[in-house]
């Protein structure tokens, strides 16, 4: 299955970061395609 990962600002990127260590130890089957929000975004 495929999925935006849309960081933005302040902890997103953090909370991104742990949350797909999560998916990927769990061997959750996901294409990740990221996608710019918050600050990056503009």
């Amino acid at each position: 299955m495929k999925i935006a990962i849309a960081q933005g600002d302040g902890i997103g990127p953090e909370i991104m970061t742990a949350v797909l260590s999560l998916f990927d130890a769990a061997g959750v089957p996901l294409e990740y395609v990221p996608v710019d929000m918050g600050e990056m975004g503009i």
